[in-house]
Order: structure tokens, then C-alpha cells, then sequence
């Protein structure tokens, strides 16, 4: 992956397309990884290779809050998405990506 200045982050994330689901690249889980909080307020740069995004695909990333994790109620979960839409990125950016 091009390095733009930070080194990159890696983060579990699928991306799909939001008529069927089918998972484009990546994945939102793993079996062995590590939590790292992000602080209220605060935000990171991660990249997505443009190779792997078409202008109707969606990108998901599944996240917990710190009290659901610190919970110690057993066999209970709860999963949280975030969505990204491509095809609503800016105009200067949409011809580059794949349609």
C-alpha cells in the first residue's frame, strides 16, 4: 500500500456491496487483535486501496463501545456498524473510482 506520510493503521473493515452484501475486500473480524480506545473527540487516517472500492460499494467497520467490553455479563454481545458510502465521497474524488 502507498505510504501517504503516516504510517497506516490497520483496521478490521469490509467492503461491500449494499444490494446483496457480498463482501468486496477485507473483513470486520478477527481471531487474535487488540484493542486500541479511540479517545471521544478524536479521530484516525487509515487507507483503503482504491483497487478494492467500486463507486457503489460500502465500507463497514464494526466497533464496541469500552463499557461493552469491560462488561462481564456472560454469553451476551452486541455489534455496532458504521457505514461509509462511496458514492457519496467528494466530486474531485469519485473519477477514480471504479464504477
Amino acid at each position: 500500500m502507498k505510504k501517504v506520510g503516516l504510517d497506516p493503521i490497520s483496521l478490521y473493515y469490509a467492503v461491500d456491496d449494499p444490494d446483496n452484501g457480498k463482501v468486496l475486500a477485507g473483513r470486520t473480524s478477527c481471531h487474535v487483535c487488540s484493542v486500541n480506545p479511540l479517545p471521544p473527540g478524536r479521530s484516525i487516517l487509515f487507507p483503503v486501496a482504491l483497487e478494492d472500492v467500486t463507486a457503489n460499494a460500502r465500507m463497514r467497520l464494526e466497533y464496541p463501545f469500552a463499557w461493552e467490553r469491560d462488561s462481564s455479563v456472560a454469553d451476551s454481545s452486541s455489534a455496532h456498524y458504521v457505514q461509509y458510502y462511496f458514492n457519496r465521497l467528494p466530486e474531485p474524488i469519485l473519477p477514480e473510482i471504479k464504477k
